[in-house]
């Protein structure tokens, strides 16, 4: 029956899965074999809401097959708990419902610390501190971030470390401390370059560009603004090569050149 439910979430045909398992529930009393179709529920609800996600379509119905999932995971299989409450979060901040992706979140990093997943601690702490920031909460955004950049370091997982680097960095500058907002983007800089991370390369010097923009130092943003536009154009970010375009034609023209500002 786990095997006919598995070839119907391949089809996409969760509803009629859902039924077969169902069916099958009336009939089993070994706890073994409930716990097995509990289980088969709980997949084809979770991707059910994964299809959902990915259409872009009723988001709510997408919440509402997640928290099926939930509700039986959370009593026969945690590791998944913790992946149906991440895909919840996840609905809740694409619909900017922070509270509730905060609530969400906060539920798997428990779950996550009793099961001593350090990987998983890490990478909660990280989406936590980016629903802060998105509700302009910017030092709690900041002291969770700093406790995954601990644990990033802890487990040398420095592709992470970049990025919650560059998210810090974003943090301090909402709250305009530019000199950690520097320190952050230079450490992000060195690490990236050190992991031949070309994207977080860009995004580095973009954001020290733009700090040395902000403070009217124009030759010394466009230092950092034409390496990063060599690197957006290197991995195809055409979104971020216009907007370095964009500001390397400010900065020249506030340095009286406006024949390179046009150029930009």
């Amino acid at each position: 029956v786990t095997n006919l439910a598995e070839v119907y979430r391949e089809m996409e045909r969760f509803e009629e899965g859902l039924q077969v398992l169902e069916a099958a529930l009336q009939r089993v009393s070994f706890p073994e074999d409930l716990k097995a179709l509990h289980l088969a529920q709980a997949q084809l609800h979770r991707a059910w809401g994964d299809s959902l996600q990915h259409q872009g379509i009723k988001p709510d119905k997408a919440i509402h097959q997640y928290q099926a999932a939930l509700a039986i995971d959370i009593l026969h299989q945690r590791l998944d708990a913790v992946l149906d409450l991440v895909s919840l979060g996840k609905t809740f901040v694409a619909l900017q419902l922070y509270d509730k992706a905060i609530e969400a979140f906060e539920q798997a990093l428990v779950i996550t610390r009793e099961m001593q997943d350090r990987y998983g601690e890490a990478a909660l702490l990280d989406r936590l501190g980016a629903a802060y920031g998105a509700q302009h909460e910017h030092e709690k955004a900041i002291a969770y971030m700093q406790q995954a950049l601990t644990i990033h370091r802890e487990l040398q997982d420095r592709p992470r470390e970049v990025l919650t680097l560059l998210g810090l960095a974003l943090a301090y500058h909402s709250l305009d401390q530019t000199d950690s907002e520097i320190a952050q983007l230079q450490e992000a800089l060195d690490l990236a370059r050190a992991l031949e991370d070309r994207e977080a390369e860009g995004r580095a010097l973009l954001g020290l560009g733009l700090v040395h923009q902000t403070l009217s130092r124009d030759g010394e943003a466009i230092d950092s603004l034409e390496p990063a536009l060599a690197r957006f154009r290197e991995v195809q970010d055409r979104q971020q090569e216009g907007n370095t375009l964009y500001h390397l034609g400010v900065a020249w023209e506030a340095l009286d050149q406006p024949h390179k500002a046009i150029d930009h």
